[in-house]
Order: C-alpha cells, then sequence, then structure tokens
C-alpha cells in the first residue's frame, strides 16, 4: 500500500514538471507583470518680484511646476487690493490698487501655493489726489461758477465768465476722474438762463467767441450728453459748437495764389488772427472735432483733421531740430505780405514755446485715440507723433524736464522793458531798461509732455521706451514743482501768444517776459491729466 502512494506520487510531481516545461509547440512564455511605478508627485510654488509694493506699483508674480502640463490657474482673495493681468498661465502681473494685503494663489491640478503681497500707501497718488479735491472746492459756494482754480491761483488769467479753454481744460480731467457731478454744476450755469446760454426748453441761444479756443470746453458736452440723456442742453450746445466752427475762416491752401482761402486748416481766430494757424489749435478744437465725427457717425472729419495735420508736420516743423513752430501764417501760401511775427517766405514764426509743441503731442495722443483703427492715415499721425516726442527728449535737460524756450537751454535772456510792459509783468528787477530773465524748466509743457508719453505708450501709439520717459518727467515735477504741504503747483507760465498789435512777436524775449504763477488752470490741467496716466 504505501508502495502504491509513493508511485502516484511521483507520477503526479512528474506530471506538474512536464506542465511547467517549455514546449514551442504550447506557444510562448508568458513574461511576468510587474507593478506601475508610482506617478511623480505634482508640485507648486510661488515667487514674486516684490512682496511689498506701493499704489499703482505693479510686480510680477512666478509659478513654478513640476510634473504637470495643466493649466496654472490665479486667484485673489481680495481684488480692490490687488489687480491680476491674467486668471491663468505660468506668470501674471499684480496690480496694486490700494493700500492693504491680499493673497494670491496659483493652483494645478489638485495643488496649490500663496503667497501675500502688501501694498504700501503711494504718497503721490495721496497728494495729488487731495489737490485736485481742493481745486473742485470754491472759496465761495455761492459763486461755485468762478472756479477754485482762479481764486486759489497766484496770478491767473482774467476770469473770463464764459464758456473758455482754460475752464476746459481742467473739466475734462474732472471728467477722466470721474467727478461728472461736479462738472455738470459748473456746466449748467452756463447753460441755463443765469448764464445766457442753452436753456432745457428752448430760450437763450448757445454762442461762442469766433475762435478755437472756445471750442475746448465743449469736449465735455459729450460726456454729459452720455451721463444725462435726459437733458437736451447738452447735445443742442455741441451742435451750437459745431456751427461756430464751421464758421471759422479758412486758412490758404499753398495753391490759393488767386486771394480766395480753400485750405483745410481753420484761422485760429477770426479777425486779427485770420489765416493764422497756431500749434495750441489742435487741441482746442480737433478732439471736439473727432468726438462730433463718432456721435454724428460722419466719418469724413477723420479725413479732414488728418489733412490739418499733414499740413501742420509738413510747413511747421523745423528740419533741423524736428521741434514746430509755434505759429504760421499762410498768407504766404498766397503771396501775401503774412503778419509782422512772422518769416516772409516760410510763414513761421521764430522760435520754439514749450507749451505749444506740448498741446501738439497731447492733440495728436487724444486724436489718435478717436480715430477708426481702419484709418489710413492713422499710423501717419502716430509716426508725427513719435517723431516730435523723439525731438523733444533731445533738448529734456538735468532736471529732466523741458524749458520754456524748448532749445535755450539754461540761457539768461535781456528782455527789454517794452515786453514786460504788454504781460504787466511787474515780478521781475529792470535795470537800464532790460530785466535778466533765465530760462526755466516750465511746468505745464513739461506736464504735457508727461501726458503724451505716458498716454501714447500705454496705447501702443510710440514705442515702450517713452513710458519710462513720462514716469520720469511726471516724478521730476512732483519732486520739483509741487508742494503737497501748501497745495502749489509753480512755475507755470501764465499765458502766451503772438499778436502784431504788441510786443507778442514770438521771439524768446517776448515768451521769457510772460509771468511766472502758481496753480494756473493751464498748467493746473496738464499737470492732472499726466497724474491720471501715471495711475493707470
Amino acid at each position: 500500500m504505501k508502495h502504491r502512494l509513493f508511485i502516484l506520487s511521483m507520477l503526479e510531481t512528474l506530471f506538474l514538471a512536464g506542465c511547467s516545461t517549455d514546449d514551442s509547440s504550447s506557444g510562448s512564455k508568458t513574461a511576468p507583470v510587474n507593478p506601475e511605478p508610482p506617478a511623480p508627485e505634482v508640485s507648486i510654488s510661488v515667487s514674486a518680484d516684490a512682496y511689498s509694493i506701493k499704489e499703482n506699483e505693479k510686480t510680477i508674480i512666478t509659478a513654478s511646476v513640476e510634473n504637470s502640463s495643466e493649466k496654472v490657474t490665479w486667484t485673489v482673495n481680495d481684488d480692490t487690493v490687488i489687480s491680476l493681468s491674467a486668471s491663468e498661465g505660468l506668470q501674471v502681473t499684480a496690480i496694486a490698487l490700494k493700500t492693504g494685503t491680499a493673497v494670491i494663489t496659483a493652483t494645478v491640478e489638485d495643488k496649490s501655493d500663496s503667497i501675500t503681497i502688501q501694498v504700501t500707501e503711494n504718497e503721490i497718488i495721496r497728494n495729488i489726489s487731495d489737490y485736485a479735491a481742493s481745486l473742485m472746492t470754491p472759496k465761495d459756494e455761492n459763486k461755485f461758477y468762478r472756479p477754485a482754480w482762479y481764486t486759489n491761483c497766484s496770478a491767473p488769467e482774467s476770469f473770463k465768465n464764459r464758456w473758455n479753454y482754460i475752464d476746459g481744460v481742467i473739466l475734462n480731467s474732472f471728467v477722466e476722474m470721474g467727478e461728472t457731478a461736479f462738472v455738470k454744476k459748473y456746466t449748467d450755469y452756463y447753460l441755463n438762463s443765469s448764464g445766457k446760454f442753452v436753456q432745457p426748453e428752448g430760450g437763450a441761444t448757445f454762442t461762442l467767441p469766433q475762435e478755437l479756443d472756445s471750442i475746448c470746453e465743449s469736449r465735455i458736452l459729450f460726456d454729459l450728453a452720455q451721463a444725462y440723456p435726459e437733458d437736451s442742453r447738452y447735445t443742442k450746445a455741441i451742435d451750437a459748437t459745431y456751427k461756430t466752427l464751421k464758421n471759422m475762416t479758412k486758412t490758404y491752401a499753398p495753391e490759393d495764389t488767386g486771394g480766395n482761402p480753400t485750405g483745410v486748416n481753420l484761422s485760429h481766430k477770426n479777425s486779427n488772427y485770420a489765416y493764422q494757424v497756431w500749434l495750441d489749435g489742435t487741441y482746442m478744437y480737433m478732439p471736439f472735432l473727432c468726438r462730433y465725427a463718432l456721435y454724428k457717425k460722419d466719418l469724413s472729419h477723420f479725413d479732414t483733421i488728418a489733412a490739418q495735420f499733414k499740413y501742420i508736420h509738413d510747413h511747421m516743423k523745423d528740419s533741423k531740430t524736428g521741434l514746430l513752430y509755434h505759429g504760421h501764417d499762410t498768407q504766404v501760401n498766397a503771396g501775401l505780405d503774412p503778419v509782422s511775427w512772422a518769416n516772409k517766405t516760410t510763414g513761421n514764426s521764430s522760435s520754439f514755446w514749450l507749451r505749444s509743441m506740448g498741446w501738439y503731442v497731447v492733440a495728436l495722443t487724444d486724436v489718435i485715440g478717436y480715430f477708426p483703427e481702419s484709418h489710413l492715415e492713422r499710423t501717419k499721425l502716430m509716426s508725427y507723433l513719435e517723431e516730435a516726442l523723439t525731438a523733444l527728449m533731445n533738448f529734456q535737460n538735468e532736471e529732466k524736464l523741458f524749458y520754456q524756450i524748448i532749445d535755450g537751454g539754461a540761457k539768461t535772456y535781456s528782455v527789454a522793458q517794452k515786453y514786460l510792459t504788454t504781460t504787466k509783468n511787474k515780478d521781475v528787477t529792470v535795470t537800464d531798461g532790460y530785466a535778466q530773465i533765465a530760462n526755466y524748466s516750465e511746468t505745464s509743457g513739461s506736464s504735457q509732455i508727461a501726458y503724451a508719453c505716458l498716454k501714447a505708450s500705454r496705447l501702443g501709439y510710440v514705442d515702450q521706451s517713452f513710458h519710462h520717459k513720462g514716469k520720469e518727467i511726471f516724478e521730476a515735477l512732483y519732486n520739483l514743482k509741487y508742494n503737497p504741504a501748501t497745495k502749489e503747483l509753480k512755475d507755470i507760465c501764465q499765458q502766451a501768444g503772438l499778436n502784431a498789435a504788441n510786443t507778442k512777436d514770438g521771439s524768446p524775449e517776448s515768451y521769457m517776459a510772460e509771468k511766472v504763477v502758481i496753480n494756473e488752470a493751464k498748467g493746473v490741467g496738464p499737470f492732472l491729466m499726466a497724474f491720471l496716466e501715471y495711475k493707470k
């Protein structure tokens, strides 16, 4: 019995061994299955170029990801403190909006990492915001229409008590600040029975002087019409402004030998200023005309504006410096004797005044913003702007600002008494009939250039290098020209112009004779314009 069990056990062993023996006729051997290695763990870490920034400053935040190709998403726990430039990607820009702290988190798959950014106060923003608020607080509330930018100024140009470009410059800035209610309160005085212009139902007619300057203020009417569509006075005033513009005297074209003015440009003023083109005028009416073109859906106005800028570029630019002359008398095109301040051949005035070029680059910047992107002349306007800004940078001085006489350097001018009599400037010392007045860094024109650099670079009209220049200029203005303790902005040219009837002859001495004042609206307005761009 034991022998039989042994034999059976041996047979079973042989049988099992035979089953495991390689036999080519029974197919290939099955390879052993190895377990899959564990997947590498996904990880993400976040870092920033700076963890503490001031209001309006930016910092780059970067996510480093390992073992994942999925998108990185970003969130911020308080978007009133920090705004992110994107919601996805390996890198975002954090923009500081106000003081506080915010936690920024990057997430990929189910992993995340966070950092905290602290936003501290930007004294420039705080102080200039307070300054703007002070300008909206008249000394006498019963005379709110006599604005604080007159009453708080050391020596303002005479209060006009009518529609005018001085008020328009500042009110445009207030509109950009979102202070539409204040602008409405001011404007309504001039559009009701007290102000003698356009009343809600019929009434007096909105009339303007025959000058381009006063067109400037009507730019705010489009914003008011949009904000208060039920009030018909604003659209009536828009139409009345355009009617005034249509009635302006045309200038002479180069082919107008017969004495009939057919030029595309408009006279700076009618009467004694007929046929003259001033750089200032480009800002006074061209932005209004752009907005009117969009308002009426009549894009032919853009063709006219492009032609007007082309004439100015081709006839008023100095080939050596790239700067543009303040004024130009088109009577030379018709073979007529030009006004006394104009060159007998070119029709141009004789020197480069900062604020006139400032208005020119501001006008180009604003006009390009309204131009349809498809318009064939838009790129040409952008080239004019970059040319002008490039030329100006050649004359940026050691303070990073610009001189009243742009190309005059730190020269001291001997200014004759006759010029001081015309400007009624008694703030300088006269010896033997002359005052020695040093060229100075002027605030209004420097502010205009800062604005143009900042806005045009932000919107891609000019090279991005101009953004740094604009920021540099504005910060120099704040540090050198603005006193936050007294809320005073200094070194503003009170006014200047060209007039054949007196000594405003376009010479450097005529511009140097003008009063230099504090808180004058023609300086405050561009300063606020530049500030608003600096904040963006």
